[in-house]
């Protein structure tokens, strides 16, 4: 199918309560909502997040990035086409991964949405039936972060995630509550988010 149109829309999402990094803390992230259109009005969806303070996309470069060069460099290819567009977008601007990850997503929907399977079955089938997630919890004070992921396994999680990187005395004592509360049984993992030096 001949790739047509795309529209994009940045919208704000909040947070039901505010999560904290080592660098920042965030009440809600702006997403990029695409909508890749076909010849004959199928479309495929994507979203994205910003990477802002980690690299350099956020909403707003890549909605420009995408209007300005990768569409316009994709526009009028079958979708099926996969290499070619990779190779066409890679062509029209370097780097931006997150742009063109938006890009792929759409496309990937589209296609199935073509074809009306699920997009398990273009990616070679399916091979489980379901997809563990993590509870993430952000860096707030030792409290709230042991309340949290007690909730979160409460609600079935089997991994947690907890944000370190702001004091290693602190962090360790999050990090040892947190274990205590959700027992040896259940995965741990911290995210220092860049917050730690080597030592």
């Amino acid at each position: 199918m001949k790739i047509t149109d795309i529209r994009l829309t940045p919208k704000f999402i909040p947070f039901k309560r505010n999560y904290g990094i080592s660098s920042a803390s965030y009440a809600g992230e702006t997403f990029l909502l695409a909508k890749l259109i076909g010849e004959d009005g199928t479309f495929g969806l994507a979203d994205s997040v910003a990477a802002v303070p980690f690299g350099y996309e956020d909403a707003q470069t890549m909605t420009h990035v995408i209007q300005k060069y990768l569409f316009p460099a994709i526009r009028g290819m079958e979708s099926l086409d996969l290499e070619a567009i990779e190779t066409r977008m890679e062509q029209a601007v370097p780097g931006h991964p997150m742009a063109k990850a938006v890009m792929d997503v759409a496309l990937h929907d589209l296609n199935a949405k073509q074809f009306n399977v699920p997009l398990y079955q273009l990616l070679g089938g399916r091979f489980h039936e379901t997809v563990p997630l993590a509870g993430a919890i952000g860096i707030s004070d030792t409290e709230r972060m042991v309340r949290e992921a007690q909730e979160f396994v409460e609600q079935g999680f089997r991994t947690i995630k907890m944000k370190i990187g702001t004091n290693p005395k602190t962090d360790l004592e999050r990090v040892r509550e947190v274990r205590r509360v959700i027992g040896p049984n259940i995965r741990l993992r911290v995210d220092a988010n860049q917050g730690c030096t080597l030592p």
